[in-house]
């Protein structure tokens, strides 16, 4: 393949891919007053076809504004609520299953931060023993 063929390969597959991951974040479907929100997959292919050298890095750098605003216009909260605090779940219980907890509580005994002891009770506790296993000895 000679270097001309190898830069139109190049450019037309960072094309297609620019165009490809507009479509996936939601490029052109907001609107908004940012011209790199409101431009569509379609313009962006075109644009890096034509232009590449400058409008395939610009796409680069665009892309997570163009994602932020997308998800900002897809946020149903009202103005001035705030996010749940981490740990929160979906339906906004902000309660872990027993199977989480458990997982959680597994994990910290493999890595040495619980003994088997503090881990029997914590689970006794989880699944809602009425008093921790006691140990033989």
């Amino acid at each position: 393949m000679s270097q001309y063929s190898i830069m139109i390969v190049l450019v037309l597959g960072t094309s297609i891919w620019a165009a490809i991951d507009a479509s996936k974040i939601g490029a052109g479907k907001v609107a908004s007053n940012n011209w790199s929100v409101n431009t569509s997959p379609v313009q962006w292919f075109f644009l890096c076809v034509l232009l590449w050298i400058v409008f395939f890095p610009l796409y680069l750098v665009k892309r997570s504004g163009i994602r932020r605003a997308v998800v900002a216009s897809q946020d149903t909260r009202q103005p001035g609520s705030v996010l749940p605090a981490a740990g929160w779940y979906a339906d906004g219980s902000g309660v872990n299953s027993k199977a989480d907890e458990l997982v959680k509580l597994d994990a910290l005994r493999q890595s040495g931060v619980l003994s088997q002891a503090e881990f029997d009770a914590e689970k006794a506790k989880v699944l809602g023993a009425p008093f921790p296993p006691v140990q033989p000895g």
